[in-house]
């Protein structure tokens, strides 16, 4: 497995777990809100943003681990 999708795979799964939770918990009157629609739109990026974040932050580009 790539080192990279390594470091996705916690934040595909915070992502996949609020997209349950708002399907099934959260009422619909909720989900079309503002705040809530922003936070969704924070956790999906966020979700993706942070692990390379931090994979970039590890393992600057240009260096040769072999």
């Amino acid at each position: 497995m790539n080192k990279l999708m390594s470091y996705l795979i916690p934040g595909l799964l915070v992502i996949v777990i609020f997209a349950l939770a708002k399907t099934f918990l959260v009422p619909p009157d909720v989900a079309v809100k503002d705040w809530f629609v922003y936070l969704t739109a924070a956790v999906m990026v966020l979700g993706v943003l942070v692990p390379c974040v931090i994979y970039y932050l590890r393992t600057p580009p240009g260096i040769d681990h072999k």
